[in-house]
């Protein structure tokens, strides 16, 4: 090519260097070779930045994920087992403890459709009420020591920031638990209903259960996560625990009876050690700013020097109701009244809603297992589309995306209450579809009042109230079920509704004090701005 600037022929070394005159622009001719290399370039340069966008996105997505597949383990592997279990005591109620013939127990356990109308006879009568007697207990067992636990757990992970312990070890007892579960199966004859309520209770009791569990899930989720994404962050783990629920409850009742007790309880033990395995090896501890000061205090005292120390449940209650800015002691306060009023009732029907179906359709594990299903599916549902549309994209208050779902509680309930036919019954979860919510609403909202150097003492005291809820729940349930079994097995559903509309309230008044903490912040911006 002719050098513009020049007689001298030379090598064309792209446009750069060439010094292009005006009038020079209609001379420039560019050789067809060229003009492919200059093409070739231009065109595979961008494939090289899609194919890194790509994976780096796909990095991005795979380092987001840290609890969640610990939670998928945790969840199907503890729901799959309910059913057998709820069986296995109904079994030895009937055989065990009662004594009544084979024929007898297994009429009473092979449910039918042929006598729904039909009056529950006295066999069934007296095997569910001796069923709900034991219940009484266990579930004051289950509530009673995790809730002492809890805050002693929550101080010592908050002072030495440990999440992933307080994860593990209850999973660990969840392991422990199916083991003893196994030998009741294997020892039939020989041991009674009440050891499978022991062995139910005790291990999971001793460790924590699944509110020390939560409790570090949720701190840990808060720990690792901005401020902005707290809500869709804290929503994902619920909605995971949603769909785990869904999905051990659709297996439940096939699973066992396909394999009976041993194929549901190998299959529950194999998820419980992969799940440990998973937080062994992939889920790290979140490092404080002070963590060389914790590991040298860790050295000198001990790990766990100071662990049962009274101080720290004193420490742990101040630092929950202290005051702070936009009314946070009030707004801890409302929490924990909606913890006590929505987490009461779902307990509640938990422990007796597979008795009640079996008294009012004669519903057996597999009918029970698909309405669960149902359930859960359309809960996941409602989860997501609250979530990501209201919350996430619409930025709508979470306090008000509770009012909404306080809302649909409060119809459900009677749905459930009054349902004489099957299809009502499954009105309920359609008319609920937004319930699953509350419950992200409250921890998010409490994720952004509290800051997380105090994130894990506040979560044991809401945790507290939490597991004080089966203490009170449970037996007020089992006792409204047991002395209307006969009359309307689902009288207890009404309590549900009933609790449901101080709820509303408090979400409201939690509106109006997020309204103003808004409006104080905008002003508080405008001061600062006008000083400058």
């Amino acid at each position: 090519m002719k050098d513009i600037a020049g007689e001298q022929d030379t090598p064309f070394d792209g446009m750069s260097n060439v010094p292009l005159d005006r009038d020079d622009m209609s001379k420039v001719t560019l050789d067809p070779d060229d003009m492919s290399k200059v093409t070739l370039d231009r065109d595979t340069t961008p494939d090289k930045d899609v194919d890194t966008t790509v994976w780096s996105q796909t990095k991005r997505a795979l380092s987001g994920i840290h609890v969640e597949p610990l939670v998928c383990c945790y969840i199907v592997s503890r729901t799959l087992l309910l059913l057998a279990t709820q069986n296995l005591s109904l079994q030895k109620a009937c055989s065990v403890n009662l004594r009544l013939d084979d024929d007898t127990c297994a009429a009473l356990l092979v449910k039918s459709k042929t006598n729904i109308s039909s009056p529950l006879n006295r066999d069934e009568v007296a095997t569910q009420r001796l069923v709900a007697d034991m219940l009484l207990w266990q579930l004051i067992v289950q509530s009673a020591v995790p809730c002492a636990l809890a805050v002693f757990v929550g101080s010592w992970s908050d002072r030495l920031r440990k999440r992933v312990p307080c994860m593990l070890v209850p999973l660990a007892s969840e392991m422990v638990r199916v083991v003893g579960l196994l030998a009741c199966v294997y020892w039939f004859r020989e041991l009674p209903m009440e050891v499978v309520g022991l062995v139910e209770a005790v291990p999971t009791s001793l460790a924590g259960g699944r509110m020390v569990m939560f409790n570090a899930l949720f701190s840990y989720v808060g720990d690792v996560t901005g401020e902005e994404m707290k809500t869709l962050r804290i929503g994902i783990v619920n909605l995971l625990s949603t769909v785990g629920m869904a999905i051990g409850t659709a297996l439940s009742g096939i699973t066992f009876q396909k394999l009976g007790f041993y194929g549901v309880y190998g299959t529950s033990l194999s998820l419980y050690i992969i799940g440990l395995l998973y937080g062994l090896i992939f889920i790290k501890e979140v490092s404080p700013p002070n963590e060389l000061d914790n590991k040298t205090q860790a050295q000198k005292k001990g790990l766990f020097n100071g662990f049962f120390n009274a101080k720290h449940i004193q420490e742990a209650f101040k630092v929950t109701f202290k005051d702070g800015p936009n009314n946070r002691k009030l707004r801890i306060i409302m929490l924990m009244c909606i913890a006590f009023l929505i987490m009461g009732p779902l307990n509640g029907d938990l422990s007796v809603s597979y008795l009640n179906t079996r008294a009012r359709f004669n519903w057996n594990e597999v009918d029970f297992s698909v309405f669960s299903t149902f359930s859960m599916v359309i809960s996941v549902a409602g989860t997501a589309i609250c979530i990501g549309l209201l919350s996430h994209v619409l930025k709508i208050d979470d306090s008000l995306i509770g009012v909404m779902a306080c809302a649909g509680k409060i119809v459900a309930g009677i749905c459930y209450a009054l349902a004489t036919e099957e299809w009502v019954y499954y009105l309920g979860p359609l008319v609920d579809i937004m319930g699953g919510t509350i419950f992200i609403t409250a921890r998010s909202i409490m994720a952004k009042i509290v800051s997380p150097d105090e994130l894990g003492q506040v979560t044991a005291i809401y945790g507290i109230v939490e597991s004080l809820v089966p203490i009170v729940f449970g037996p007020l349930y089992t006792v409204i079920y047991k002395n209307t079994v006969d009359t309307l097995p689902g009288a207890y559903s009404l309590v549900g509704s009933t609790l449901a509309i101080p709820a509303t309230i408090i979400y409201l008044r939690m509106y109006k004090e997020s309204n103003l903490s808004k409006k104080n912040c905008k002003k508080s911006e405008k001061v600062e701005n006008d000083k400058f």
